[in-house]
């Protein structure tokens, strides 16, 4: 869908320097394949509108989206701030960042001389309607996630309230017989006591939450 739009030549006169953000959120249901199919997807975009000599340099990760502490983010203004890469390339907005910051890493990458393309939300900052077009994509991602996340939770608090079958991921301390049904068949796991009270012990001596986890996870 871009190959009509301006010329694709490399700032170094030989290799075009493409990056490629692919991120999925570590959901169950997610799998590593879907980083492939969107690192595939972005290379595919760019044979479109160049045939030339190409370094990829592919960021590729799993976190939520509207966090913006993620390390790979720095490492993605980094990229750009190097002046280095010609086009930047994500299968939606969101795969970089959901919200308004994504604007901002769009803008910051036209500043810098980097053309940016998001196929699935049909922006090419080499449009003149491309913040425009950020702005909307920006809009739509949040408000996908919100009325998903307001639509999810009613639905399972009615199962919980009718019917106590709003099962979720077993947590920690609980045995979840196979053919359970709802948290009605749910055991306790004896075995997990003494932890929960070390636990709570350790967080009422001042440790907090982050050293507790990582006291946990080392127990796993």
């Amino acid at each position: 869908m871009f190959s009509s739009k301006c010329p694709v030549i490399p700032r170094n006169g030989h290799t075009l320097v493409v990056g490629i953000v692919a991120r999925i959120s570590g959901g169950q249901n997610q799998k590593e394949l879907s980083l492939e199919d969107q690192v595939d997807h972005a290379k595919a975009e760019i044979a479109e509108i160049y045939q030339g000599k190409v370094e990829y340099r592919v960021i590729s990760t799993t976190g939520k989206g509207e966090r913006l502490d993620r390390p790979e983010l720095a490492e993605l203004e980094a990229m750009i701030r190097s002046r280095e890469l010609d086009i930047l390339v994500a299968e939606d907005l969101g795969r970089i960042v959901r919200g308004t910051e994504a604007s901002n890493l769009c803008g910051l990458a036209v500043d810098h001389g980097t053309r940016v393309i998001i196929p699935n939300d049909g922006i090419d900052t080499s449009d003149p309607s491309w913040e425009e077009d950020v702005i909307s994509a920006c809009r739509d991602h949040v408000g996908h996630n919100l009325h998903t996340s307001k639509r999810l939770k009613h639905k399972l608090m009615n199962r919980f309230r009718k019917h106590g079958q709003a099962m979720a991921r077993e947590i920690f301390g609980y045995v979840v017989p196979d053919d359970a049904t709802s948290y009605w068949d749910w055991k306790k796991d004896e075995s997990a006591t003494p932890i929960f009270l070390e636990w709570f012990q350790r967080l009422k001596d001042g440790a907090n939450y982050s050293i507790v986890a990582d006291w946990l996870n080392a127990n796993n």
